[in-house]
Formats: structure tokens, C-alpha cells, sequence
């Protein structure tokens, strides 16, 4: 068996599991994270979540390759993931994973009767693929408005958790990259033109900053605006005076 193993191994493969490796201990685990967090959960019971969720699921994956000879990896649903933050409101983490025993259950009993595949079959999957985006959506929009919001903090962020430094600074230049598409298909869109100034600058990009921010402020204060907006503004006005004092230390 180890024989046919090595010979079957090839970069290709190595490099398809590393990215299914990085992608599973980043993204999902953020959300469990932040799921446990939002919950009240200990760091007890979410080591032991995490834990689980890894090493059970690991167990299952080599099983059934190993069974069926088929790259069949197995993890948990990140849909589901996100609705233990709501369900651990009202119930102890306890009853939660109680109820997710029984539906682990009813599952099984589905996949064994057959329904499953004519749900699969009858189901668009464009539809099952929106559903899947709309539970990431408030993920990827919370980033941003947090860079957006509060620069200062995010960069704090980064003193304390140095070893996720990588990946928010990937997520910010991602999300720069975005709103720079953004502007280039409606270059009028002025919440953008403020997003791209707050994304240099937190990127320590204070010159193409400091530009962005003063014509959006330039073009915000000639519009109409309600109390929210005047008090982003107003934010905005903090952010361009700290700004021009740092394009002047720097020069």
C-alpha cells in the first residue's frame, strides 16, 4: 500500500492539499472563532470544537479514501458553523451540540433513503453556490467597514496577533484591489473613493491616502447629508489632518 501510495503522489496533489489544508485552518476557523466568541463559549470549549472538528474529520477523510480510493475529504459545514452563534442565545452549549447530534442523524438517515440525492438533483446549483456567498458576504463586508471605521484599531490588532498579520494584510490589499475595480467601472462612486483612501491608509500608503480622502471630502461637503453621514465626514476630517501631518514629517 505505501508503494502504490508513492507512486501515485505527485506535486500536483501536494500542492491541491496544501491549499485545501490552508484554506480549512484559516477562513473556517475564523469563523469558529468568531461564532465561539460571539457565544460566550470558554477556551475549553472551543480548543475542543476545533479539536474535534480536525482530527474526527481527519480520521473520516483517510477512511473512506483509503476505502473507495477516492480523494473524499471530509469537514464541517461552515453554514452551520455560523448558526451556533445565534442558537447559543438561547441554549447551553451542551443542548446545542445535542442538537446537532440529531440532525447529524437525521442526515444519515436522508442520505440513506435517497432523498438527498433528488434534492441535489433538483436544486440549482447557481442557487446552492448564492446561498453559500450570502453566508460569507457579512464576513467579507465586516473587514472592510472595520478597516474602514477604525484604522487604528485593526493596526493595534496586529501588535497582539502578530502571527495573523500575513493574512489581514492579504485581506486588506484583496479588498484595495477590489474597490480600485470598483472606481475603475463607476469612478463617481464616492463611498468607494473613501474606502480605497482608508485601505492605504492603513497600508501606510499616506500620500495616495491623504489624495483620496481630501476628494472625498471635497465632493462630500458640496452634497446634502444627514446626521450619519456628517459624522463620517466628520471622521474622515481626523483622519486627512492626521494624514497631512505625516506626508509633512516624512518630507
Amino acid at each position: 500500500m505505501i508503494r502504490r501510495l508513492a507512486a501515485d503522489f505527485g506535486a500536483a496533489y501536494a500542492v491541491s492539499g496544501l491549499i485545501a489544508f490552508i484554506f480549512a485552518a484559516t477562513g473556517p476557523v475564523a469563523i469558529i472563532l468568531a461564532v465561539g466568541a460571539q457565544g460566550g463559549l470558554t477556551e475549553a470549549d472551543l480548543s475542543s470544537w476545533i479539536f474535534g472538528a480536525f482530527f474526527v474529520n481527519g480520521l473520516i477523510s483517510i477512511a473512506f479514501c483509503l476505502a473507495w480510493r477516492q480523494p473524499l475529504v471530509f469537514f464541517w459545514t461552515i453554514p452551520g458553523a455560523v448558526l451556533v452563534g445565534p442558537a447559543l442565545g438561547h441554549f447551553s452549549f451542551a443542548e446545542v451540540i445535542g442538537a446537532y447530534l440529531a440532525t447529524g442523524a437525521l442526515m444519515l438517515v436522508l442520505g440513506l433513503s435517497g432523498w438527498v440525492r433528488r434534492c441535489m438533483e433538483a436544486a440549482p446549483m447557481p442557487i446552492v453556490m448564492a446561498m453559500v456567498a450570502g453566508v460569507f458576504l457579512r464576513f467579507g463586508t465586516g473587514l472592510v467597514h472595520a478597516v474602514r471605521d477604525e484604522p487604528g484599531a485593526i493596526t493595534g490588532a496586529e501588535s497582539r496577533i502578530t502571527g495573523a498579520e500575513s493574512t489581514i494584510t492579504g485581506a486588506v490589499m484583496a479588498s484595495r484591489d477590489i474597490t480600485e475595480l470598483l472606481l475603475a467601472l463607476t469612478p463617481s462612486a464616492l463611498s468607494e473613493l473613501r474606502d480605497r483612501g482608508l485601505l492605504a491608509y492603513h497600508m501606510n500608503d499616506f500620500s495616495h491616502a491623504l489624495r483620496d480622502l481630501e476628494e472625498y471630502l471635497k465632493v462630500a461637503r458640496l452634497s446634502e447629508q444627514d446626521d450619519d453621514q456628517k459624522k463620517e465626514t466628520e471622521q474622515v476630517w481626523e483622519h486627512v489632518k492626521t494624514l497631512r501631518r505625516r506626508v509633512a514629517q516624512l518630507n
